[in-house]
């Protein structure tokens, strides 16, 4: 009886011991597919674009920015182009399209049709057209979304929405009220402090956007991001582009690009990151004695034919002609008196004017029959009091740092533009732009498709199997 006993004991614990030892292979098994899991390569990619508004390229020469120095190390770095008008909604609409104005239809944030203009009956006020109402191109986004890639702006203006063209975005957070109010940040009084609450809000908005597309990126999926820092222009606009305070903001700027940069890193995603980081357009310094549209901002005072004007950042005017063919020439004449005309450009082609429309690619009914490009420290602006401004020629140049863990070491660009951009991350991503007019740029590498086949199919545990 006691043999019987015993024999029960020890087979219950040869047993216990017995599915102990089976059960090894499966958690060794499975600790190694975590193991795997923690090694695994991004499959996917992610094309960044950061605009800093209003960041004169000049000032990245003269102030301390480390973490910009660490992305051009690994890229390159270039004085580029924008746009004419060289103005916020005008500039980020030619970005996210990659064309012109000619082909996007916006001129800037609001303007007339010049076509309803000269159709009018002289007592009649022509209608303010918006942004949207101008658009006529696809952007960026909207096509990425069409091709399955995951998009995110964070920017600090709404008009940027002009971006989104007529689709959304995973993620469109703009600048909320709150944080900017009270008092405006295009005063001078305006304190430091709530522009840098402003811009680290913006960061961390960012951040958040790139740890919710991690995963999909990491398993395949594409994506696109764009961040918006609109505190150079509001500062620059109240301060001027000289001032301390432009160059300490940059400054803190550089910080912010430190915390992005560091979060692509530690997420992995930097290695197959194509980071952009620009401009949308300059800033130069003007006198707030000099603003040539004063009193009436709908007319300029010394043109002495029937016209309306709409005016664009300080340094590019649109003047629309009742009668163009009739006027032009006259009008042309009177501007080319004056010390503050830099350039004039018609749409009717005239002997005294420096150009076209079609020469600025300007050459849409949203644009005026007269382009006037203004010469700094004049402006031309509703606004009084400006100590910066934009929109001519005198801003038209850009920085452009193109970096990441998918630039291709080595690249160089003789010419850049900010029609460029979209279309060299559209490549990148995978899909073509229909309506750009811009370059792509050879500045990332070209990655291929790799196939691992296992032979046997199907192993037991420890059989061996054959990678070929």
């Amino acid at each position: 009886m006691e043999q019987a006993k015993d024999m029960k004991k020890r087979l219950i614990l040869l047993s216990a011991i017995l599915v102990i030892l089976l059960m090894v292979p499966l958690v060794q098994s499975k600790q190694e597919i975590v193991a795997e899991e923690l090694t695994q390569p991004v499959l996917g990619k992610l094309g960044v674009i950061v605009i800093f508004d209003a960041c004169n390229y000049s000032v990245l020469d003269s102030v301390s920015t480390p973490n910009i120095d660490t992305l051009i190390s690994q890229g390159i770095y270039v004085i580029g182009d924008t746009i004419l008008p060289s103005a916020t909604t005008a500039a980020h609409t030619a970005l996210a399209v990659g064309a012109y104005p000619e082909t996007t239809g916006v001129t800037h944030t609001y303007a007339y049709n010049s076509t309803e203009y000269h159709e009018q009956l002289l007592d009649e006020t022509p209608a303010k057209k918006y942004y949207s109402d101008m658009l006529k191109a696809k952007t960026i986004f909207e096509v990425a979304k069409d091709n399955y890639v995951k998009t995110a702006l964070i920017v600090s203006k709404s008009k940027l929405d002009v971006m989104l063209g007529s689709g959304g975005a995973d993620i469109f957070e703009v600048l909320p009220d709150s944080i900017v109010e009270p008092g405006d940040p295009h005063d001078a009084s305006y304190p430091l402090e709530k522009r840098y609450t402003a811009m680290e809000w913006i960061t961390n908005e960012s951040l958040k956007a790139i740890d919710q597309f991690a995963i999909s990126i990491k398993e395949g999926e594409n994506a696109l991001l764009l961040i918006h820092y609109a505190e150079p222009d509001w500062i620059g606009s109240a301060l001027g582009p000289d001032s301390s305070e432009y160059r300490q903001l940059i400054q803190f700027l550089d910080g912010e690009i430190g915390r992005i940069y560091n979060k692509l890193v530690d997420t992995g995603l930097w290695s197959k990151t194509l980071f952009f980081l620009t401009a949308d357009h300059g800033l130069t310094a003007v006198d707030p004695l000099k603003d040539i549209l004063t009193g009436d901002p709908s007319h300029l005072s010394v043109l002495d034919v029937e016209h309306f004007v709409s005016e664009t950042a300080g340094l590019l005017l649109h003047i629309y002609l009742k009668y163009p063919e009739k006027d032009t020439h006259r009008a042309v004449e009177i501007l080319k008196s004056y010390p503050w005309t830099k350039g004039v450009y018609t749409r009717v082609n005239d002997s005294l004017a420096d150009g076209t429309l079609d020469a600025i690619h300007l050459n849409t009914e949203f644009a005026g029959d007269i382009v006037l490009d203004v010469k700094a420290p004049y402006y031309a602006s509703k606004y009084e009091g400006a100590l910066g401004a934009h929109g001519g020629t005198d801003t038209i140049k850009i920085p452009v740092i193109i970096t990441g863990g998918a630039f291709k070491a080595g690249s160089t660009v003789a010419d850049c533009k900010i029609v460029d951009i979209a279309p060299t991350l559209a490549e990148y991503l995978g899909f073509d732009l229909p309506d750009s007019t811009g370059s792509v740029l050879n500045v990332f590498k070209k990655l291929g498709t790799a196939s691992l086949s296992v032979s046997p199919g199907i192993i037991e545990p420890g059989q061996s199997f054959v990678v070929p």
